[in-house]
Order: C-alpha cells, then structure tokens, then sequence
C-alpha cells in the first residue's frame, strides 16, 4: 500500500510539473553601415560590420584602420520571448585622433534571420549618431560617444496576426579602458581608447510615442505630486503668473 501511494504521488508531481516551451523567437543577428551624413564625410568600410571615418592624426599600425575611428559590430545568435530584451550584438568602438570632415551620423543596417518562428528575414536601418568632441581639456572633456536618437524600428512584421517591431533597449555590460560616463543610452569613449558594449533589443508590440505601462505609472505619479504642490501653493496664497 505504503508504495502504491508513493507512485501516485510521483504521477501527481509529474502532471503539475510545468511544462518547457521554445521561447517565442530566436535566430541569428548580422549588420552593416550605410549611408554617412554629411555623404562626403571621410570613411572606410561602408557596406561592412566594420566602419571607420576620419583621417588619423596619428596612424596606429595596431589599429585596422591605423587610427581612424572604428565601429565594430559583432553578430550573436538570440533567444527569447516577446517585450522580453536580448542582446542583438557586440559594438567595438575606438576613438581615435582624426583629421578632416566628419560624419555626424551613420546608418546601422540591422538583419533579424529567425529559426523562430520560421518568417522571412527582418530589416530595418537605425540611425547612430556620432557625436565629436574638440579633444580640449582633460579626458572626459575628450571623450566622443554614440547613441541611437531613435529606438523604434520602422519596418514591422506579423506573427500570428500580431503586429510587431524591433525597439534598440540600450547598452549593456561595457568593457574597455577609458568608456567614463558610458549608460544604457550612450556609449562614451576618451581619446585614443576603446571599448565593447553589448546592444540589447526586444521584439515588442509597442510602437513609437506610446508610453508603456511603466512610463503610465511615472506620469500619474508626476500628476499626484503636481497636484499636490498646487494645494500646497494655494493654502500658502502664493500668487503666480499663468504664461499662455
């Protein structure tokens, strides 16, 4: 008897015993640079994962590019469920001592291949902007970086009647010798260092200029202390100018 009733808990354990599924999506990442604003800006390697622009100041024969700036864009594979985000690749970024004009922006040409669900290949081109600085005062006041001004692509795809995009969530696990100030929104670099940071992404149903869930909550919250400082100001009798 004693055993019996051992099987039918074991049975029991495995009946409630959750279930693994494959994650929503997954596949490979690739990238390539395109489209440099101003267009005669100088630059190597457009069509590629690995861009380069400015004449150096200095060549570095340890350098690809023996100086120049460099962005590299390293593809990884990726798993995961939807609005949850994944790393969608690695940009190794130098900066480097340059001469010559400039490009202020550069197009990051993202490819999505997904193994799942099996649709067809996702692309979209995101725009980086490369922010320069004058190279005067100490190291932080050298320090160039990049950053995506906007997140949301504009390329959509459907997945089981579902309208998705892909939203850029940031940087991540930054690596390198002299990155300073780098955040999730901006990867900062000094003068003739480099660093890594992992970019991370999510597949999302959400689109641009509407607050997620999250941003709601701050808002409302914003509202409350708003509303509460007015009070406040009309119990003191304070009297103010209402600007048109």
């Amino acid at each position: 008897m004693l055993y019996r009733t051992r099987i039918a808990l074991a049975l029991s354990a495995a009946a409630i015993a959750p279930v693994a599924h494959a994650q929503d999506v997954a596949g490979t990442t690739s990238a390539m640079f395109l489209d440099p604003s101003p267009a005669n800006a100088v630059t190597q390697g457009l069509g590629s994962a690995h861009f380069g622009w400015g004449t150096p100041f200095k060549p570095v024969p340890s350098q690809p590019y023996q100086g120049a700036n460099e962005l590299n864009f390293i593809d990884t594979p990726f798993s995961a469920n939807f609005e949850q985000a994944f790393k969608i690749g690695t940009l190794y970024y130098y900066n480097g001592t340059t001469l010559g004009l400039l490009p202020d922006t550069i197009d990051v040409a993202i490819s999505l291949s997904f193994s799942q669900p099996q649709i067809p290949v996702f692309s979209n081109s995101f725009t980086l902007k490369l922010k320069s600085t004058d190279n005067k005062g100490d190291d932080a006041a050298n320090a160039d970086y990049v950053y995506f001004p906007q997140t949301f692509s504009a390329t959509e795809f459907t997945i089981n009647g579902t309208v998705y995009r892909v939203q850029l969530t940031g940087f991540a696990n930054i690596v390198g010798d002299g990155y300073l100030a780098s955040n999730a929104q901006q990867l900062h670099v000094v003068e003739g260092k480099a660093a890594t940071a992992d970019l991370f992404a999510r597949v999302t149903t959400q689109t641009p200029g509407v607050p997620e869930p999250g941003s709601w909550a701050m808002l409302i919250a914003g509202f409350g202390v708003t509303g509460a400082a007015m009070r406040h100001r009309r119990k003191a009798q304070v009297r103010q100018t209402v600007l048109a």
